[in-house]
């Protein structure tokens, strides 16, 4: 039975779970990760554990904060002005706001979690909601093709 490899396109069904095994994400909802193995377009632990794995195969790997959504920087909490933001916004601390940033000489606009509120501030944080938490998937490789009768789509 063929076994994936560097340069294949596959098809992954997936499960992501937190720490106590809470699942937060599947693709029985936004449908299976199809990939080239090696290309990058994935976690870097999931491309890796995909090699050697065959069409049906099963497995459970746990990937380190900074091999996942990064470790939490405190630097990106940051306290702006309430009156910074739109004046129909009414804040609330676990609301998830776009803001404009500006990233290599351009604006960009990025989620952002609010924090903390006050009369006259509010704490924003622009590290990802599972930034420093060490996620596990359970990965089912569901097919195999070769790279030229595939063409991939990034998930």
């Amino acid at each position: 039975m063929q076994q994936a490899n560097d340069g294949d396109f596959v098809k992954v069904a997936f499960e992501a779970m937190l720490e106590d095994k809470e699942v937060f994400d599947s693709s029985n909802e936004s449908g299976p990760l199809e990939f080239i193995v090696g290309f990058g377009t994935v976690f870097p632990g999931i491309d890796a554990a995909v090699v050697g794995m065959k069409e049906g195969e099963t497995k459970v790997i746990k990937l380190p904060a900074k091999g996942a959504y990064g470790e939490r920087d405190e630097s990106l909490v940051q306290e702006i002005p309430r009156q910074s933001l739109n004046a129909e916004l009414s804040p609330q601390p676990g609301m998830i706001i776009g803001m404009l940033v500006e990233r290599e000489g351009q604006e960009q606009q990025v989620p952002a979690s609010i924090t903390a509120v006050t009369e006259d501030s509010v704490t924003i944080d622009y590290n990802h909601p599972l930034a420093g938490r060490e996620i596990f998937y359970k990965i089912t490789l569901e097919a195999i093709n070769e790279p030229e009768s595939a063409s991939p789509q990034s998930n």
